[in-house]
C-alpha cells in the first residue's frame, strides 16, 4: 500500500474522481489522487520556480520544480520541490545546492484549488535489494520504509479556477 507522501500529511483529501475534468477516466486510473486543502481553506494562489510555457509549469534547465500553494493568509504550502521529492530528487540527481532565480506567479490575480495525483512504478526492494538502509543521491542514509511514499515516479498539479475551468500545469516523469 502507497500512503500519502509525508510533506502533504494533513494538506490532502484523497479523491478518486475529479467531476467535469475531461481526462477524469485517465485520473481515476492513477495510484494516488489528492485535492489540496489545509485548514479547511480550498482556494489558492500559485508560485513557482521555473519557467511557464502557456498553462504548463516546467522546471528550468537543469534546475528542479518547485510549486507553492499560498492560501488567503499568505501562509506557502510546498506543493512539490523537485530537489527533495520524487524518485529523482532522490536517488538520480543531487539539486539541493541549487539557487534559484526569481519566484514567478502564475496567474497573480487568481486563486485556484489545487489537485495532485502520483503514480508509483519502482519498487524500492527490487531496485535495492539489500538490506533496509538505502543511500540517497546527498549521501544520507535512511530506512527506505521512511522514504518510499516519497519515491513516486510521475507526478502531476491540475489547477482548477472560480468558473471551473480545469488546467493541467504540471504532468513529470521522475525517472
Amino acid at each position: 500500500m502507497i500512503n500519502t507522501p509525508k510533506y502533504l500529511h494533513h494538506k490532502v483529501k484523497k479523491i478518486e474522481k475529479l467531476t467535469g475534468y475531461e481526462k477524469n477516466s485517465w485520473f481515476e486510473k492513477n495510484d494516488l489522487n489528492f485535492k489540496f486543502v489545509v485548514n479547511d481553506i480550498e482556494q489558492f494562489k500559485i508560485s513557482f520556480y521555473g519557467t511557464q510555457i502557456d498553462e504548463y509549469i516546467v522546471n528550468e534547465d537543469y534546475k528542479p520544480l518547485v510549486v507553492f500553494a499560498t492560501d488567503f493568509n499568505g501562509l506557502e504550502h510546498i506543493l512539490f520541490d523537485g530537489r527533495f521529492h520524487g524518485f529523482e530528487g532522490l536517488l538520480i540527481e543531487d539539486f539541493t545546492k541549487i539557487e534559484f532565480d526569481k519566484k514567478i506567479d502564475y496567474s497573480p490575480n487568481k486563486e485556484f484549488e489545487v489537485f495532485l495525483w502520483f503514480n508509483y512504478n519502482v519498487d524500492i526492494n527490487d531496485e535495492y535489494p539489500n538490506g533496509d538502509t538505502i543511500e540517497l543521491v546527498n549521501g544520507e542514509v535512511t530506512k527506505k520504509e521512511d522514504v518510499k511514499d516519497l519515491l513516486f515516479d510521475s507526478f502531476g498539479i491540475i489547477l482548477k479556477d472560480s468558473n471551473g475551468i480545469f488546467y493541467n500545469v504540471i504532468e513529470m516523469e521522475l525517472n
